[in-house]
């Protein structure tokens, strides 16, 4: 699974949720072989400079204004792309 996706869902779109990188860690399992507190920082660092989270101050992180709920129409059957 992307790493990105599996820090997304520990904050389960909650936008008030204020967590520390090591709480990010533990809630969500994530682990690397080797190093996994600069691996995790790099990839907190990548969502911070593409708007999905918000560094609220030094190694606390909360969901940013580039993330959005989707909503999907109830009565949707499939999902069409436009070219």
């Amino acid at each position: 699974m992307d790493r990105q996706k599996e820090i997304l869902q520990v904050f389960n779109m909650d936008f008030d949720l204020v967590l520390t990188k090591k709480e990010i860690i533990e809630n969500g399992k994530i682990g690397y072989y080797h190093n996994t507190q600069k691996h995790v920082g790099e990839v907190l660092s990548r969502m911070v400079k593409n708007g999905s989270l918000k560094r609220v101050k030094k190694g606390s992180y909360s969901l940013g204004s580039g993330l959005k709920k989707q909503e999907i129409d109830k009565n949707q059957t499939e999902i069409s792309w436009e070219k």
